[in-house]
Order: C-alpha cells, then sequence, then structure tokens
C-alpha cells in the first residue's frame, strides 16, 4: 500500500514528507505549477504595487523578502546628494551610495539609532514609467539631543523589468543635521 502523508503545516515542518513513485511526479508538477504562479503573481503588480510592497517588507523588517521579491540584485540608495562631503560631514549615511540589501540595512540602523520615528508616512504614489515617485512627511526625534526633525520627502525609485534598481531619497537636510546638534 502506498505511503500517505497529511499535509498540515506543523506536521510538514516537522516530518519528512513521504510518496510513493506514482505520487513524486505529481508533487513536482504541483511544485513547478505554485513557483510558476508565483512568478506570474510577481510579474502582475504595478511599479507602485511594487514600491508598496518593498516599503511594507521593510518597514516590518524583512528586508530578505523586500529585496529577493522587489529588487534587482544591483540596487543602490542613496539619501541627498550623493558625493557631497558636507551632506556627509553632517548626516553620516546621506552623501553616500547605499548599495544592495546590506548597504540599505546599513543605511536603516545608523539612522534609527540615532532616530526614534514618531511619523513616517508615506502620502502619494506616482508612477512615471521608469520611475516611481512617493511623496510624504515624516518626523523624527534625534535619541540623544530630543530635536525634532520634522520634513516633507520625497522618494525616487528607479524600476528595471518590474524590480526597483535604486533610487534616492530627499528631504529637509538641514533640519536633520540640526537635531544631530547638541544644544
Amino acid at each position: 500500500m502506498d505511503a500517505q502523508t497529511t499535509f498540515q503545516p506543523k506536521e510538514f515542518k516537522e516530518k519528512e514528507v513521504v510518496m510513493s513513485e506514482q505520487q513524486q511526479p505529481f508533487y513536482k508538477l504541483l511544485t513547478k505549477t505554485i513557483q510558476t504562479y508565483g512568478e506570474i503573481e510577481m510579474k502582475a503588480l504595478t511599479n507602485i504595487q511594487t514600491v508598496q510592497k518593498f516599503l511594507e517588507a521593510q518597514y516590518t523588517g524583512n528586508f530578505d523578502r523586500a529585496f529577493q521579491s522587489y529588487a534587482q540584485p544591483n540596487f543602490q540608495w542613496i539619501v541627498g546628494s550623493g558625493g557631497n562631503e558636507i551632506l556627509r560631514a553632517a548626516i553620516p549615511w546621506a552623501g553616500y551610495t547605499h548599495k544592495g540589501k546590506e548597504g540599505y540595512i546599513r543605511l536603516t540602523t545608523l539612522l534609527f539609532s540615532e532616530f526614534e520615528a514618531l511619523e513616517f508616512e508615506p502620502k502619494r504614489y506616482n508612477d512615471a514609467g521608469e520611475s516611481v515617485f512617493v511623496e510624504g512627511h515624516f518626523t523624527f526625534r534625534h535619541r540623544q539631543t530630543g530635536k525634532i526633525a520634522d520634513s516633507d520627502w520625497i522618494a525616487r525609485f528607479d524600476m528595471q523589468d518590474g524590480l526597483i534598481a535604486g533610487g534616492q531619497f530627499y528631504e529637509n537636510t538641514a533640519g536633520v543635521a540640526l537635531a544631530r546638534k547638541a544644544a
């Protein structure tokens, strides 16, 4: 008699799945269908939906999902103006090109080790074909000085083949720099 397995989430994670030779081709076909459907579903997202999903994953701390599902492998992100030495001196994460998931995590770690996010809200998304522009507002409190950085912001997400290749974040960098300075 063929071995049968009940596919319950808890049991599936804890026990080896045993199948007969007749069941294996069906299982392979089912797995391939699920993988293909997932790829089709990902390609069906609009540019705005891709950016929204990327931000959702990032906000929950799921950087693996954000980068595996919604970003290109060569992802690059800039805060403020790239290569700006004065900006770099005032804000340690600004003025640099942050590369890949590791660079982006380093950026957010630096930012949120200094600031508590009281508000960070995307308000409007605009699809411009090769880029998505997101307008929003944030209010951050510096953890040491207690000063508030309050700014409207805009982020440009550069799109390539339905995924985010990178972009740039524009904010009131003077306000952020002032909040970092002790009284």
